[in-house]
């Protein structure tokens, strides 16, 4: 019986992962790790049967009285009689249980997830019982070991609280608490719809109806040959409302080729980040063999690809609206600027904010579909600050959709925008002035924080001092427009280059554009693959540091600034033929509702996963190449859904406002996309 309750709890393996992790000496009674994983066992089984027996004969009636209720230890003690009889539930019950293997202390794999699916399917009502099975994931945490996993099945009688009692109780007979473990569990359960998943739900109805009616009447427009008057999407100054027209403006296909490619690196970065924090079951590969290669340093600095997207957006905006003042004198509502980007950002983000804040939960199940619920709380405590756009600045620790840092940057240099563009349509040495101002602000601030802080090269890694609180995902600096800007920077001159030189031909020696296409191929790969050292282990001095971290935003950007450059002007050669490959051009139109959708689906999945993943190369390209596919397939349907028709209904809006053109040229749109 008692050896039955021991096995029945599994918690005897969990201790003895723990005297793994640690080195016991004689005089706390400890075990030498050098033992087998068995013989450590042993020494637990002495000590756990008690733990239901003693906690049971206290004949509690609630949580207040020994905080295990006495429903969940007299249902806990009748699957463990009816596993000696034998009872086909009950058996399901034990077998689904996360069984600690030997090869742990070799792997380095502390997460034991068991049988989801077995326990869940154990009915003990079919043999007379009266509570039914459910799967609860325990999370050890040890000072020492870190953290680990292990699946186990209990009667649903029992509450989270009820398991972690129990667990801790084990824990203090057997003598690990010294090692300050902690033990959590989170069991699967069904969520409730609450009002917030209700709404959500009825906006997606009346939205699926409001498409379906719309498009059964443009598809009878069509049959009956009617001419609709706003069959094509436009601003406020007349032109078709879309990213292709912007970029064609410039001559040039290859900032198709070059957002694609940076949305897919993005992804590769997530890709690998978001399923390395569930753990695959052979971590010992990873960090000998797979973060030792070089090629980690790709997707290590995905994050990279960010600043693309910034230099991209501080041209197009730089190059269209200084244009624009040229055929309008000057004049442009910027009330209307400021509108054009709110509206082309707001509605789809908060769309898929709300779906990840209430429905995604319910969704699907699975062992770690709970940890899902941190990102939703985060999401309705501090929503209002993505709405505000500020969401890199409070609450960042905590952010809602933590991926959409990127958006709030992308708002605040868009607010600031207009300062760069007046000057540098009025007087241009001013404009220049003034940004070189802002340069030099972000590169004294980044340099001042670096060193005072003491971070590392790539900011995750151990800092170089201890004397500011060191926060790990380097939140002094990563998503703060200070330290961004200077990308952003580069892609307003390049902008303002391309704008002065838009019907010129630049000449340039055939040996002077291969050393300049040199230097921005070593200076990109310098800053994609230099931190090399830093991933083994040997950090770079600090002064070294500080100079990475500070200009390597600069120098990148700097880098994409002439691949676009030198594309524009007819000196890329094939690079420029693969880059304008026409393909590109409608998956660059998706980017924006692929960025925001691809994390979603990428943890949902991991949640939902009821296996470790053994982690390949091949495992790993299936499964990225799975995540941007669905990416993709869920962007149309975003785009399809709340995009483009809100797009017409911005053009619907601003006809109200403005007036029509004097003259049926067509004008370029005057804001990024």
């Amino acid at each position: 019986m008692a050896h039955s309750i021991v096995r029945l709890l599994f918690l005897s393996d969990i201790f003895c992962l723990i005297c793994l992790s640690e080195s016991y000496d004689a005089s706390a009674n400890a075990v030498n790790a050098g033992q087998s994983l068995s013989a450590i066992t042993n020494v637990f089984v002495r000590e756990i049967p008690t733990v239901l027996t003693n906690l049971s004969s206290r004949n509690c009636s609630g949580v207040s009285a020994c905080e295990a209720s006495a429903v969940c230890l007299n249902d806990t003690i009748s699957s463990v009689r009816d596993y000696e009889a034998g009872k086909v539930y009950a058996r399901q019950m034990f077998y689904s249980f996360g069984e600690i293997s030997p090869e742990a202390e070799f792997t380095l794999n502390y997460k034991f997830l068991g049988n989801f699916d077995l326990c869940r399917d154990a009915d003990p009502k079919k043999d007379g019982g009266l509570f039914s099975s459910k799967y609860c994931l325990m999370t050890m945490q040890s000072t020492s070991r870190g953290r680990m996993e292990v699946g186990v099945c209990f009667p649903n009688s029992c509450t989270d609280g009820d398991i972690a009692f129990i667990i801790f109780q084990a824990t203090a007979i057997a003598n690990v608490t010294s090692d300050g473990v902690a033990a959590e569990v989170s069991c699967a359960r069904e969520y409730p719809y609450y009002y917030g998943a209700v709404i959500a739900l009825f906006l997606c109805i009346i939205l699926g109806i409001v498409l379906l009616l719309a498009t059964s009447y443009d598809v009878w427009l069509k049959r009956y040959h009617v001419t609709s008057a706003t069959s094509r999407v436009k601003t406020h100054d007349g032109q078709t409302n879309t990213g292709a027209n912007q970029t064609n403006d410039l001559n040039s296909r290859c900032v198709h080729g070059i957002r694609v490619i940076s949305c897919m690196w993005i992804i590769l970065g997530h890709t690998y980040q978001y399923t390395g924090r569930y753990g695959p079951d052979n971590p010992n590969y990873i960090l000998d063999v797979v973060l030792n290669r070089l090629s980690a340093q790709i997707y290590l600095n995905g994050y990279l690809a960010v600043d693309t997207f910034f230099v991209i957006g501080g041209m197009l905006v730089t190059y269209i609206t200084l244009k624009h003042l040229d055929r309008n004198d000057g004049k442009l509502n910027w009330l209307l600027f400021l509108f054009h980007r709110v509206w082309r950002l707001t509605p789809v983000y908060m769309f898929v904010l709300m779906l990840w804040s209430t429905l995604v939960i319910h969704t699907g199940i699975g062992p770690r579909w709970h940890q899902l619920e941190y990102g939703i709380t985060a999401c309705q405590q501090y929503w209002w600050t993505n709405l505000l756009y500020i969401n890199n600045f409070l609450h960042y620790l905590s952010q809602c959709m933590p991926w959409t840092w990127y958006l709030a940057l992308d708002m605040q240099f868009h607010i600031v925008a207009p300062l760069f563009l007046i000057t540098l349509h009025k007087r241009w040495k001013w404009g220049i002035g003034i940004l070189a101002s802002f340069c030099l602000i972000s590169i004294i601030t980044t340099a001042t924080i670096s060193s005072i802080i003491g971070h590392s090269a790539d900011l995750m890694t151990t800092p170089y001092n201890n004397k500011v609180i060191y926060n790990p995902i380097g939140g002094w600096l990563y998503d703060k427009p200070y330290y961004r800007i200077q990308a952003y920077v580069v892609g307003i001159v390049l902008g303002f280059i391309l704008y002065k030189t838009k019907n010129k031909n630049i000449e340039i020696n055939k040996y002077v554009n291969v050393v300049l296409w040199m230097a921005s191929v070593a200076a990109g790969l310098i800053i994609v693959l230099g931190l090399y050292s830093t991933t083994q282990g040997h950090l770079l001095p600090q002064a070294v540091a500080v100079l990475y971290v500070t200009f390597s935003k600069l120098v990148y950007g700097s880098a994409v600034a002439w691949v676009i450059f030198a594309c524009h002007k007819g000196y890329g050669g094939p690079i420029n033929q693969v880059l304008s490959w026409k393909l590109w051009i409608p998956l660059s139109r998706l980017t924006y509702c692929v960025y925001l959708i691809h994390p979603v689906m990428i943890s949902t999945h991991n949640a939902k996963r009821e296996v470790l993943m053994h982690y390949t190369d091949e495992e790993m390209i299936y499964f990225y190449i799975g995540v941007v596919s669905l990416s993709y397939m869920a962007a149309i349907a975003l785009s399809l859904c709340i995009e483009l028709p809100l797009a017409e209904v911005e053009k619907t809006i601003l006809k109200k406002f403005t007036k029509k053109p004097k003259t049926s040229q067509k004008k370029p749109e005057v804001f990024y996309l």
